[in-house]
């Protein structure tokens, strides 16, 4: 099994038995959400010169874990579900890596692959206002590394509302030739909400990009194993599944004044 299958199935596996999910909780009534992640098969590219790249899709839905692997060439997918609990959610997990060992060996490059999110979310109550809590999660870190005279590498999510505006984002980068490029950069927080008002619907997207390259003796690595998941729901406003006090109060106290009546007769 490779590095990044054994660190995929440990963030989902970590998923599972936290609190995330053994405390998870339903979606309300008039709540939907559902997501799908997929890779960008037009704009990805096969690995060349004898480098290797691993790439993985998975679904979390109602606690139960999908997934697709490809190997060197981007293939397959895309996954797509509906959210049915806190803890559900959708990733992608991408490595690469290439040796040179002398500088007349053919350059070695990988990628770029590309992975692209989506989750779609309706609130079709006509009283309730829903704040929704996602936290992207990145099981091993954002990895890069290079070495030699003429090596890089770089791995990069994004998150953005519809508007395109970008809500978080993990962004390294490391070249050799040129290390005045280089970079580890990262939102403050990994969390962002949503909030959707009575009838109310949005989505949100997300990026992720993985290459790397050697082309003179060294070495170059990457790899980013992310997975975005709803964490919390807050309602506001009036619940239709509840008769409101006003109306209850009444004929709680018609019963109470009722029962009194008819010990009294009996009496």
């Amino acid at each position: 099994m490779s590095f990044l299958s054994r660190s995929r199935l440990g963030l989902i596996a970590a998923l599972v038995l936290t609190g995330v999910t053994a405390q998870a909780a339903p979606l309300p009534a008039g709540l939907s959400i559902s997501g799908q992640v997929s890779f960008d098969l037009a704009n990805s590219a096969a690995p060349t010169g004898g480098a290797t790249q691993t790439g993985q899709l998975s679904l979390l839905s109602g606690g139960i874990a999908t997934g697709h692997v490809f190997n060197d060439t981007p293939a397959g997918g895309p996954l797509s579900g509906a959210f049915t609990a806190t803890g559900d959610g959708i990733g992608a997990a991408l490595s690469a890596s290439g040796t040179l060992s002398s500088r007349t060996a053919p350059d070695m490059t990988a990628g770029p692959v590309f992975a692209d999110y989506r989750i779609d979310l309706s609130n079709t109550s006509a009283t309730q206002t829903f704040t929704i809590l996602f936290q992207a999660a990145y099981g091993q870190g954002n990895l890069v590394q290079a070495s030699g005279g003429d090596a890089y590498a770089a791995s990069s999510l994004s998150v953005y509302d519809a508007a395109n505006t970008e809500l978080i984002y993990t962004d390294f980068f490391t070249d050799t030739l040129n290390p005045g490029n280089n970079k580890a950069a990262a939102s403050a927080a990994n969390t962002f909400s949503i909030t959707l008002a009575p009838g109310q619907s949005g989505y949100f997207t997300a990026l992720q990009k993985m290459e790397g390259g050697v082309f003179e003796a060294g070495n170059f690595s990457a790899g980013l194993d992310a997975f975005i998941s709803l964490q919390r729901i807050d309602a506001s406003g009036d619940d239709p599944g509840r008769l409101p006090l006003p109306a209850s109060l009444p004929l709680a106290l018609t019963a109470l004044c009722l029962l009194g009546l008819v010990r009294k007769v009996r009496g």
